[in-house]
């Protein structure tokens, strides 16, 4: 298949990832790896591991191509994903304290053109702010702990005092409600 940097879609580019195309992982990398490098760099707090949290994801998705799944998500998701996870792992790996983050979208994005103007940026960024507002106090603190901050469901139960089996149930609900505020706009590119 012949890729056009500018036309072709991430689902498409992950198809002929998963047939070892370098010029479609080229292409992907191209597109995320500004994207992957400050996400890491937000949760790690350290430009070298940032640098090793970009290696290990990329790594993962030329190993793993075949494994995602476009029903669960958008391409961008599953990378975010996997760069959280992977940031989370370096973070235990080298014994470095929980880091607040901060998560700020605007900034994490490279200046790569992502098919996104600043003003659908702007919209993105809008739609999830409002649809975080939907969700509980107690579902949103339960959510920012897990996802953006990086601890476990039984961490984050323990900070809150509330049982493990509570915080699940509230992680479990806040999703499904964001999963049906955002479905609307979900939608891959």
């Amino acid at each position: 298949m012949t890729l056009n940097q500018n036309t072709v879609s991430d689902v498409d580019l992950l198809a002929s990832i998963a047939t070892r195309d370098k010029a479609a992982f080229g292409m992907l990398y191209e597109r995320y790896s500004q994207l992957v490098y400050n996400l890491g760099n937000k949760i790690v707090k350290d430009h070298d591991y940032a640098g090793e949290v970009l290696q290990s994801v990329f790594v993962q998705i030329w190993n793993k191509a075949d494994t995602y799944n476009k029903n669960k998500g958008a391409v961008s998701t599953w990378i975010i994903n996997i760069t959280r996870n992977k940031s989370i792992d370096i973070l235990r790996k080298t014994k470095k304290q929980k880091l607040n983050v901060d998560l700020d979208l605007d900034n994490m994005e490279s200046d790569a053109n992502y098919d996104f103007t600043l003003s659908e940026r702007s919209e993105r960024r809008e739609v999830i702010m409002k649809a975080m507002e939907s969700i509980s106090p107690e579902q949103k603190k339960i959510i920012e702990l897990i996802y953006f901050e990086g601890y476990t469901h039984k961490e984050a139960s323990e900070i809150l005092n509330i049982p493990l089996g509570t915080a699940k149930t509230r992680i479990h609900l806040g999703i499904a409600k964001l999963r049906d505020k955002l479905s609307p706009f979900m939608l891959e590119i």
